[in-house]
């Protein structure tokens, strides 16, 4: 279509496996539209996770819903996003 703009929204989210004092992990997230940082995020996981892939489950689970949103509010605004 003529008109739009086409971004593209990336994101990296990570954990840390039970880096603190009482065995709970570290998750983080960045989240661009291709230049530059748009949010970055790094928060104390609430929950004790047995293993270091459930430790980055439980952080992909968490930084999707920014990246959901955001996706949703710029596909609501007519940008057009590439299927990666």
């Amino acid at each position: 279509m003529r008109g739009e703009t086409v971004v593209c929204v990336c994101a990296y989210i990570d954990a840390s496996y039970a880096v603190h004092d009482d065995s709970k992990s570290h998750s983080g997230v960045m989240i661009s539209l291709g230049v530059g940082t748009l949010l970055a995020r790094s928060t104390k996981q609430k929950h004790n996770s047995k293993s270091s892939p459930e430790a980055a489950i439980i952080a992909v689970s968490h930084g999707l819903n920014h990246v959901l949103w955001l996706r949703n509010f710029l596909e609501d605004q007519r940008y057009r996003m590439p299927m990666a």
